[in-house]
């Protein structure tokens, strides 16, 4: 007979307990760049809590080089693969755009990256160190990366340097079980991280306007790693009762298994039918992301749909030659403005349109075209009679609601991502269908709408969905789909239980029926569990 937890007066003790944690040098230089690789050796004979190694680095897009660069929300979508390998054997080779399954997951499930180190958002204005940038300025956390740019107008400010950390992976040191991991068993562990090329990044023009940034006619953008490092917690036991415990199992069974997820990766540009292959022990979820053609050149960030912009301004440029002295008037395509708006004008940087100076506020008169308006000093007032047109870089800036939704959903901020973060239906609205064939076994038994597919996702993740996803986002830049094939929760339990291919190799597909827009690119990634079992002697067996 069995009681609940709750109800059982019961308390396990483990005695002579230690924990500490250990910074990790590189194998050779501790810089790296796009396309480079950095190795790192994991401690041996020790226990090691794999899900605590982390990556300590310092990112910045190198100003010489980059016109407006941003970093990504995310500095994981800096990685393109992520290896480990026991003695030169691969206990799991990675899978190839490791950053977009990244991104996928964060997509549906939303992000585990912290603000403090990891750089979750794409920023605006103002860098995470608190230093604003303006015009083409590039993201830089430190001044070894600012060499001179003639495409870097203004005075850019660099801080002491803002370290960066990943320390959420997908894949070996993710998922492995036990997640405590004796390396004394296995010959020397190695990490090899490869970074991704430049197209994660994002090239911005003028970032005044509210709306968007500015698209450069010629994007460029370069980042740069230094100071890398790594740490992992490692643990202590006062006895060898742990050790002998490993090595009666290894005695009597022939090996220990350590269970863990492995990924693969298949790019396609959609045409109505994708395919792809897999050989495993257990598939156990398929995971598709829908991106638009052109997703890796690099091109300004990508808004959010239905974010607003806090309590910022809507900012709108004004031409010199767009204004009257005489009469205080000023031509704007387009200005949306009313009779009575408060407006507050912005030097921009430069010699003011006297009498007004920065930050004064003003009102609109009269509007005498869609095009054009004369101002006053106050409402109602007499027409401003000005005395100079100001420089090339002035601006008004007039308060905005705070966002499409009103502030529900969390979007009160504005939000961007890079053209390589963004998910996108694949079609209009409601116009397409999903189904996956798998050996000829269709899932679902019907071909699915967007709304359907998104439930059978909700009831394929590890996890929940993301709290406050809205329809429109899920759609223009969050479009990602899962279909689970194992037992529910089985991760938990270290229940093998997906699909095994090994026998018969999968032949899938990814089928649409509906019209699609142009050169969809669709990645599709295979969920498998993976088993690595070690031997006497520590022999290496891979059971992918």
């Amino acid at each position: 007979m069995s009681f609940s937890p709750q109800l059982v007066y019961f308390l396990d003790r483990l005695s002579g307990f230690s924990t500490n944690i250990f910074k990790l040098q590189t194998q050779g230089s501790p810089d790296a760049g796009p396309n480079t690789i950095t190795r790192i050796t994991l401690p041996a004979n020790a226990l090691l809590n794999t899900r605590s190694f982390k990556l300590h680095f310092l990112a910045s897009c190198n100003a010489s080089t980059s016109t407006g660069g941003r970093l990504p929300a995310d500095l994981s979508t800096l990685v393109e693969r992520v290896e480990v390998s026991a003695g030169g054997v691969q206990l799991s080779q990675g899978t190839n755009f490791y950053n977009t399954l990244v991104n996928a997951k964060a997509a549906i499930q939303g992000s585990r990256c912290d603000s403090v180190t990891g750089h979750s958002e794409l920023v605006r204005a103002n860098k995470f160190d608190g230093v604003s940038l303006t015009t083409t300025q590039s993201e830089v956390y430190d001044s070894t990366f600012a060499t001179s740019n003639t495409a870097q107008t203004g005075t850019q400010t660099f801080g002491p340097g803002t370290p960066h950390v990943i320390d959420k992976w997908e894949g070996f040191l993710g998922t492995c079980e036990p997640k405590i991991l004796d390396a004394a068993i296995l010959p020397d562990l190695v990490v090899s991280i490869y970074w991704a090329d430049n197209s994660v990044l994002a090239s911005a023009g003028s970032v005044v306007t509210d709306t968007a940034f500015a698209t450069q006619a010629s994007p460029a953008a370069n980042y740069v790693i230094k100071n890398v490092h790594a740490s992992i917690e490692t643990i202590g036991l006062a006895d060898s009762v742990y050790d002998n415990m490993v090595s009666s199992m290894i005695a009597s069974k022939g090996f220990v298994e350590i269970p863990f997820k492995q990924y693969f990766s298949f790019s396609n540009t959609h045409t109505g039918s994708s395919r792809f292959t897999v050989a495993t022990q257990s598939l156990d979820r398929l995971w598709t992301a829908w991106r638009t053609d052109g997703y890796n050149l690099l091109g300004a960030p990508q808004p959010v749909a239905g974010y607003g912009f806090g309590n910022e301004e809507k900012s709108v440029a004004i031409a010199t030659s767009g204004v009257t002295i005489a009469t205080g008037s000023f031509a704007i395509t387009a200005h949306g403005y009313s009779v009575g708006q408060a407006l507050t004008y912005r030097t921009g940087g430069g010699t003011a349109a006297a009498p007004l100076v920065d930050g004064s506020v003003v009102y609109v008169k009269t509007v005498s075209s869609a095009d054009a308006f004369i101002i006053a000093a106050t409402p109602g007032g007499a027409a401003q009679v000005l005395t100079a047109t100001g420089n090339s870089s002035q601006y008004f800036q007039t308060n905005i609601s705070p966002s499409a939704y009103r502030g529900v959903f969390d979007t009160s901020g504005d939000k961007y991502l890079t053209k390589y973060q963004k998910f996108t239906e694949p079609g209009a609205d409601g116009a397409l269908k999903y189904q996956f064939q798998l050996n000829g076994a269709y899932y679902p038994q019907y071909p699915a709408s967007m709304e359907d597919m998104y439930q059978i996702t909700k009831n394929s993740l590890p996890g929940p969905v993301k709290y406050g996803l809205t329809k429109e986002q899920l759609r223009t830049s969050y479009f990602v789909q899962c279909i689970r094939l194992n037992m529910p929760d089985s991760e938990y339990s270290r229940l093998v239980s997906g699909l095994d291919t090994r026998s018969v190799s999968l032949n899938g597909y990814v089928n649409t029926t509906g019209t699609l827009t142009a050169d969809p690119n669709l990645m599709i990634f295979a969920e498998c569990t993976s088993c690595l079992r070690v031997g006497a002697g520590r022999q290496l067996e891979i059971i992918i």
